[in-house]
């Protein structure tokens, strides 16, 4: 009688044990594959920026000119982190945590300035039926689009620096990833002055059958 007690209480820890590692293991296994995807989201995020700059750099040559492209690029995607933003805290160190944070805040501005952008075209059709564009809301509409292609500019750089530093580290002050950074933003923001400038001898309706793309601005030695 006393070894069937005695069996039965081992089956019941080795069974509770057993069910400790299996859950043990789906969690590591979880969070590995969410940390995979998290980090394959950067890969994405790298190109998507590309092709925003790529799309708003078409738009800021037909603003030069005068006009209003109504066409703008769809808003960048970072479901992964966004929806498990909480996780996230779980796979991450600090550091790394910090690292994503700015490059997520990068994403959001991009994808909010990309909606200021519809609503600012959709003000100045209404304003403008023939579509001679002038006046101080398509001044801000051209700011505006710069400081949007300089958003997406940093998600571009910035993905480009966290993916070639797996541990993520964070850009540190006199350091020569910070001067990269630094020589980074007068390039993008030198390449948006050179992109208004490229469009002398064309008008507007060179860009109603031909695209143009402008080039965007290299990652950076990261």
């Amino acid at each position: 009688m006393e070894n069937n007690w005695v069996w039965l209480v081992a089956g019941a820890v080795i069974g509770w044990v057993g069910t400790q590692f299996g859950t043990l293991v789906k969690d590591v296994l979880r969070r590995y594959l969410l940390k995979r995807a998290i980090v394959s989201e950067l890969r994405q995020l790298h190109e998507e920026s590309r092709r925003v700059w790529t799309s708003l750099a078409r738009t800021l040559q037909i603003h030069s000119l005068g006009g209003v492209d109504p066409s703008l690029p769809l808003p960048l995607s970072n479901r992964a982190y966004a929806g498990h933003y909480d996780d996230a805290l779980l796979v991450f160190t600090r550091v790394q945590r910090t690292a994503m944070a700015l490059v997520h805040k990068y994403v959001d501005e991009v994808n909010l300035g990309i909606e200021d952008l519809r609503a600012s075209i959709k003000q100045l059709n209404d304003s403008h039926h023939r579509q001679e564009y002038d006046g101080p809301g398509f001044e801000r509409f051209g700011l505006r689009l710069q400081a949007v292609m300089g958003n997406a500019a940093e998600v571009l750089w910035l993905t480009n620096y966290y993916m070639t530093r797996p541990e993520f580290p964070v850009l540190e002050a006199d350091s020569p990833e910070l001067e990269a950074y630094q020589k980074y933003v007068d390039s993008y923001r030198d390449e948006c002055k050179s992109i208004i400038a490229s469009v002398t001898g064309l008008t507007r309706e060179d860009f109603e059958h031909a695209y143009r793309p402008a080039r965007p601005p290299g990652p950076g030695s990261g």
